[in-house]
């Protein structure tokens, strides 16, 4: 080799230059976008539709970008603060006490505490369903709920973030305050929540809180639907 110039400064090492190059965008190189887009992507492929239809005028602007954080695998679960070396691997496990990992598809549909709650929301619509435990695949299903009318589609949206919110502050409740509340009294929350949101922001919803809470889809105005399904069936 050294007769051919590769010793250490030979000839052949004369045309040969190192140079720095951007992996994630070959092309073009680096830039402060691709990478800012480098750093806030998540590992696996996201569903843009599913991220970016978070934002609703019917939702308060913090808790829509809470979902796009949950949606986007950011927030400040145990997994996530043990991958940040913030806290230790001993401190993982789920804040509920059922013994597994805190990782977002758990606290929000694993935990056998913590997602009992979308159980009792089901059975509060009076709607009967499987749901998936991946929580962008459930939140797609549940914001567009199949067989219902699309007008009603916002409705189950307001449900649930409301849902998924409470239960985020019943979590850091049980953390940070040493204090639990049972399934039935989050749902109870949900109830609160997702009327409020609405009589805040829907000018044309002017049902009390009684009627919300027992004749939810009625509210969402699904008494058509209801009325063609009973005539079919008489």
């Amino acid at each position: 080799m050294a007769c051919l110039g590769w010793e250490e400064g030979g000839g052949a090492w004369a045309h040969i230059h190192d140079r720095w190059k951007w992996l994630p965008d070959p092309s073009q190189g680096y830039s402060v976008c691709g990478a800012y887009q480098f750093l806030t992507s998540a590992d696996a492929p996201l569903d843009r539709e599913c991220t970016d239809n978070v934002w609703h005028n019917l939702i308060p602007l913090k808790v829509s970008l809470f979902v796009w954080r949950l949606l986007r695998s950011r927030l400040a679960t145990r997994d996530n603060l043990v991958r940040r070396r913030v806290i230790s691997d001993e401190l993982i496990m789920c804040p509920a006490g059922c013994g597994f990992r805190e990782e977002a598809d758990h606290l929000f549909l694993g935990c056998a505490t913590l997602s009992s709650v979308w159980s009792l929301v089901w059975h509060w619509l009076q709607i009967s369903s499987v749901y998936s435990c991946v929580i962008r695949d459930h939140f797609h299903h549940f914001c567009r709920m199949a067989g219902m009318p699309r007008s009603s589609h916002s409705f189950f949206k307001v449900i649930s973030f409301a849902c998924v919110w409470n239960t985020w502050k019943e979590r850091n409740n049980r953390m940070f305050n040493n204090k639990a509340s049972d399934p039935n009294t989050i749902l109870d929350n949900v109830k609160l929540t997702s009327f409020l949101w609405l009589k805040a922001h829907l000018p044309s919803f002017v049902f009390a809180f009684q009627d919300w809470r027992r004749h939810t889809l009625l509210c969402m105005g699904v008494v058509n639907l209801l009325f063609h399904v009973c005539s079919f069936v008489l």
